[in-house]
């Protein structure tokens, strides 16, 4: 490193690698906490899958917008993400509001 270089750096900053998140559920950071004192198998089964088939697109957007905020914030730059959007829920655009929000 030249020697101008060395005395510009910051000395109580550290630089580091964007991270990668490999495994992310966008939509599902609205139900954070929730049931967590349960079995993980228990949990999924008995609370998060009979709330997650009510969700709206709305609600799927909405939680995904929340998580893609969380992850640049905390450093995140690449995410493979793995909510599934059933067809059913696809006939109105996921960034449409419910008649009642608006």
């Amino acid at each position: 490193m030249e020697e101008d270089t060395k005395r510009s750096m910051p000395q109580t900053k550290l630089l580091s690698p964007a991270l990668v998140n490999t495994h992310q559920h966008a939509a599902m950071s609205l139900l954070r906490g929730y049931a967590r004192r349960l079995t993980a198998s228990r949990m999924v089964e008995k609370w998060i899958w009979p709330i997650e088939n009510l969700m709206t697109p709305y609600d799927i957007y909405l939680g995904a917008l929340l998580t893609s905020v969380e992850s640049v914030m905390r450093g995140t730059t690449t995410v493979n993400r793995c909510t599934i959007i059933r067809p059913k829920r696809t006939k109105q655009k996921l960034s449409q509001k419910p008649a009642s929000e608006e």
